[in-house]
């Protein structure tokens, strides 16, 4: 006979083995290649149909960098994706070394190829996708565009560690040397502009600039205050830009 009260005691009880066997997860002593699934997604490239798939891996690459350049904030974008190409070329080589940064970014990958199934292409094609991103907001914003664009878009997303310090003056001067962008989120809007997040730069190009009325892409509508790369890198050159409300 079926009892709901029984059911319930079960779901808690398998929670709670799921719960142990993530905190006795050792990544250091699991390959990364017997983590992953045989099948995976199946999906040969990330694009905005099967995007959200793959935020798990996406949102904890991008994670640890931030969580990373917090505690290093020396660090330009150049070298996330020297990191980045390291990974993707060698992610599976298990004689290769890997810098501190690299091998957290490995240690978080396992993670989550721990708590889901995806294959060594679903992971090799997040790790590119994160790479293009760094070097699209690079080329646009500068030696620390894109640290500059996922800094922001984690604080806004209250993802990063609440009991996080906060970076002191002399830092934050130094993240925005050369000039940079804010913008706060709303939450109702949050899940649209999530959608165009990893878009690249010529994506959907349906709307115009509003400077110049240039083509631009709904990444640039979305993360750049409605501008082309020309009018927003302008913009940021003047200082640091803050969208009116």
């Amino acid at each position: 006979m079926f009892s709901l009260r029984k059911l319930q005691g079960e779901i808690v009880k398998m929670g709670k083995e799921i719960c142990k066997k993530v905190e006795e997860f050792n990544p250091d002593e699991n390959p990364i290649v017997d983590l992953c699934c045989e099948e995976g997604s199946g999906f040969d490239f990330i694009d905005d149909s099967n995007r959200e798939l793959f935020y798990p891996l996406l949102m904890a690459i991008e994670e640890t960098v931030v969580l990373y350049f917090r505690e290093n904030q020396n660090m330009k974008d150049m070298e996330i994706v020297e990191s980045l190409k390291k990974i993707r070329d060698n992610l599976f080589d298990k004689s290769f070394e890997f810098n501190q940064l690299e091998q957290q970014i490995i240690r978080k990958i396992k993670r989550i190829l721990f708590l889901n199934c995806y294959n060594k292409k679903d992971v090799l094609l997040s790790v590119s996708n994160i790479l293009n991103s760094a070097k699209r907001h690079r080329a646009a914003g500068g030696a620390r565009g894109y640290l500059t664009f996922i800094v922001k878009m984690f604080d806004d997303l209250g993802e990063t560690n609440e009991n996080e310090e906060s970076l002191d003056s002399e830092e934050e001067d130094e993240l925005w040397e050369g000039g940079g962008f804010a913008e706060g989120i709303k939450p109702e809007e949050m899940d649209t502009k999530m959608r165009t997040f990893y878009m690249g730069h010529d994506e959907e190009m349906d709307f115009n600039c509003k400077n110049c009325n240039a083509e631009i892409s709904a990444h640039s509508k979305d993360w750049h205050d409605g501008m082309c790369d020309k009018c927003f890198n302008d913009k940021c050159k003047e200082g640091v830009y803050v969208k009116d409300e």
